[in-house]
């Protein structure tokens, strides 16, 4: 008989399907956020880290044991920051590929820490362009370890929020149907999914000014000039 091998993608899909039918890990809960005037929106809260309700729950218990690699690029945005779009400059840039060019070439070089599973990002071969929105004290060790490079994106919290806002209200899995005086209320506290926009960017910063790392931080306003 002969042996079927599935695609990346394929992978994702039946990795996905069997996740459907288990529940969160008992050390995590399923939480409704108010905004302050009368609406909220759904979060996953894990010893007060809150994220959406799509992520791959296991990523984040198994992350301890991560193991990262000395030419693995990390690319760290708080979300609504310009994630794809560094993570395409990077892929174009270090493996000459582009990820925008087709959908196929795309979920091929796609890697995310929260969203695509371990097996997947563990079997890529080197070197690995992975993104994340996670905390400075959330994300693996080993990063910092094997030296790895990181590039931290960060974007004017203004436009994040508007971003922010707009992606939320068309998220399914979040669930907010508030305005956005609502939804500025949960952003200035850090009630969002990855929390405070200021505690995530000021940790990065500091770890980067620190020289200890090898870290690089881009502006996302820098992105559009060049671009323009």
């Amino acid at each position: 008989m002969p042996i079927i091998r599935l695609s990346v993608a394929d992978e994702r899909v039946v990795f996905l399907a069997k996740r459907q039918v288990d529940r969160y890990p008992p050390q995590m809960k399923t939480i409704q956020v108010p905004d302050g005037q009368g609406e909220s929106l759904t979060v996953i809260e894990d010893a007060g880290l809150y994220i959406a309700m799509n992520i791959l729950t296991d990523n984040l218990m198994s992350l301890g044991n991560f193991q990262a690699r000395s030419d693995d690029i990390l690319i760290v945005t708080y979300p609504k920051s310009g994630t794809h779009w560094m993570q395409a400059i990077t892929n174009l840039m270090v493996q000459n590929v582009d990820c925008l060019a087709g959908s196929g070439e795309y979920q091929k070089n796609f890697y995310h820490l929260e969203y695509t599973p371990l097996e997947i990002i563990n079997n890529a071969p080197s070197p690995r362009v992975i993104c994340t929105h996670l905390p400075l004290e959330r994300i693996s060790l080993d990063f910092l370890r094997m030296k790895s490079k990181i590039v931290v994106c960060v974007r004017n919290p203004r436009d994040v929020a508007v971003s922010y806002f707009r992606f939320c209200a068309n998220l399914k899995d979040i669930g907010y149907r508030g305005s956005f005086n609502g939804f500025f209320n949960l952003f200035i506290h850090g009630s969002l999914p990855y929390n405070s926009w200021f505690d995530h960017v000021f940790s990065w910063l500091k770890a980067a000014r620190s020289g200890r790392h090898d870290i690089h931080v881009v502006r996302y306003e820098d992105l559009q000039q060049v671009s323009q």
